[in-house]
């Protein structure tokens, strides 16, 4: 009786161990995506959530139609500390989120018409502004196309940035007045930024790329339309 008991016991921990062997590797065997699986002596380890830091920027056109008509070139560079994660139960998952905490400048020099003038010369001013976005908080998802390649992934994303914590240098105008040629300064301090964006990417197991384009909104009225990208590092 003992005999056949310590069988089953030797039966049952080596189908444990077995079944654990497995499970480290998709369908028994696969080995994981590039992005979302590391591997450690020749096994496979998956990493779901992974840490990460991405640089990059864009040309900007740059909008305000408040009391000003302004349409001139800008652009947007800066970096963040990122976080990934599959989302879903797969160990090779078809939607990814992404969150973000950076620090991004954006900026613009350009001729604009102020509408409260009448005549030509005391309408046209040219400005030149700043915003130094120290807290800028973002999140994505993305959809990938082949979540179970061994080399990269291709994906999709939509995301949504806010802006709360935003300075700038002010606001540098040089204009006619009555034909004299006149300068003037505005502060623009505080401001609150809003950001959409979407576009492509592609993911490898430490290195990845994102291409699209974005929508920015302040509480000082101007519109940051940009297309770029950033290169990113995970581990």
């Amino acid at each position: 009786m003992k005999k056949i008991f310590l069988s089953l016991l030797i039966a049952i921990a080596c189908s444990v161990s077995a079944s654990a062997q497995d499970n480290g590797k998709e369908g028994g065997g696969y080995d994981a995506s590039a992005f979302y699986g590391d591997t450690s002596s020749g096994d496979v380890t998956y990493k779901r959530t992974k840490l990460g830091f991405s640089v990059g920027g864009g040309a900007s056109v740059f909008e305000t139609k408040n009391d000003l008509e302004m349409r001139s070139p800008g652009y947007t560079v800066g970096g963040a500390f990122i976080i990934t994660t599959g989302l879903g139960r797969s160990q090779t998952p078809r939607w990814t989120a992404e969150f973000g905490v950076g620090i991004y400048v954006s900026g613009t020099g350009a001729e604009y018409y102020n509408n409260s003038g009448s005549s030509y010369y005391s309408r046209m001013e040219e400005v030149t502004t700043t915003y130094l976005d120290i807290a800028n908080l973002s999140a994505r998802i993305r959809l990938n196309f082949n979540p179970r390649s061994r080399k990269a992934i291709w994906y999709m994303y939509l995301g949504a940035q806010i802006s709360p914590c935003a300075f700038g240098p002010g606001m540098e105008k040089e204009g006619y007045s009555g034909g004299t040629k006149v300068y003037s300064y505005e502060s623009s301090n505080y401001n609150f930024g809003g950001h959409l964006n979407f576009g492509f990417g592609v993911a490898g197991r430490h290195v990845g790329f994102q291409f699209g384009f974005q929508h920015s909104r302040w509480t000082t009225s101007p519109v940051f339309n940009t297309i770029g990208g950033n290169l990113f590092f995970v581990w």
